[in-house]
């Protein structure tokens, strides 16, 4: 069975948020996923479309798959390198905090 990937790294989105976007397209065809993600109002939804178009532009270059007879198989977020930042405090001090980033990786597969 043919398996198109395409991934986007380090984005600036804790992958918590982003993975809440990725399992509402978990198993659907192409068209559909993508019609949802137009919907969804998260920060996470356009970088998610963008990374499924990818996917799909990669099948119809690569495999010269049609987009109507693929759908998303797997959908992987995973925690990208957090930026490690301080906050000024009260008397002096200083606060860590950091900036989490995501890695997503979409599967496409063939019906």
């Amino acid at each position: 069975m043919t398996e198109i990937k395409a991934q986007l790294r380090h984005v600036r989105v804790s992958s918590r948020k982003m993975r809440l976007v990725a399992n509402a397209i978990k198993g659907l065809p192409v068209h559909e996923a993508e019609r949802r993600l137009m919907m969804l109002t998260q920060r996470s939804a356009p970088l998610v479309l963008k990374t499924l178009r990818s996917a799909v532009a990669n099948a119809r270059h690569n495999a010269e798959l049609k987009a109507e007879d693929l759908f998303v198989k797997t959908i992987i977020v995973n925690q990208g390198v957090a930026l490690k930042r301080i906050r000024p405090a009260a008397m002096g001090a200083a606060h860590g905090y950091k900036k989490h980033a995501a890695h997503l990786e979409i599967t496409l597969g063939v019906k």
